[in-house]
């Protein structure tokens, strides 16, 4: 076997190209590590934010908001401990709000929130989610309108695309994934089938097993 033809072997390519195809390589590796690094950061990040945000003080937690997560907050509202948020910006809060304690708010879709609407405890408000029919578990997002006056009660799940009209009530555990009129009022029943899935979907997971969580 000639030289060559082992550069040829262990390469992949042959013996000519053997240089561009190492700089192909180191280019993977290196957006490989930097897409590691980058993910390493977002986590350090987000696990700092909502660790801030369980310190005491209304104002402090709005300057965390203001200022780290990039959130466009109108005057007058007040954030409980507890808040849990899933991006920087992305989300948009009114004047007079009131936001109770372990609330989440994710700003992945884009999330609009109106002046004078109250969020109960544990309420939880997704712009993002997973194809139920996607091989790979793929991930979408839809944004999320709250009509100003509106309130959503403990433990309240909205979900991706929803729209709730001006002076919504969504009760106690319910969970709303379309349009909820003005000035309506909505409960949760029980679970009922929706439609069938596709029996491909899921077929592998990508590993969820990140730094700091």
């Amino acid at each position: 076997m000639t030289p060559s033809t082992r550069r040829q072997e262990r390469y992949g390519c042959p013996s000519g190209l053997r240089h561009q195809c190492l700089a192909r390589r180191l280019h993977f590796i290196e957006n490989r590590c930097s897409d590691q690094l980058k993910q390493a950061a977002f986590d350090v990040y987000l696990v700092s934010v909502n660790g801030l945000l369980r310190w005491p003080g209304h104002t402090f937690r709005i300057f965390v908001l203001y200022r780290l997560c990039r959130w466009d907050i109108g005057t007058g509202t007040s954030v409980e401990r507890g808040l849990r948020v899933t991006t920087k910006g992305g989300v948009r809060l009114g004047s007079g709000c009131n936001i109770n304690r372990d609330v989440t708010l994710d700003g992945r879709g884009g999330l609009a929130i109106g002046d004078q609407v109250n969020i109960s405890p544990e309420v939880a408000v997704l712009t993002a989610e997973h194809d139920p029919d996607s091989p790979c578990f793929k991930g979408r997002t839809r944004s999320v309108t709250i009509g100003s006056r509106s309130w959503l009660a403990t433990r309240a799940t909205i979900l991706p695309g929803a729209v709730l009209g001006e002076g919504a009530v969504v009760g106690a555990g319910a969970i709303i994934s379309g349009i909820v009129p003005p000035w309506s009022i909505v409960g949760h029943g029980p679970a009922r089938e929706i439609r069938s899935r596709d029996p491909g979907a899921q077929a592998m997971l990508e590993s969820y097993r990140r730094w700091l969580h």
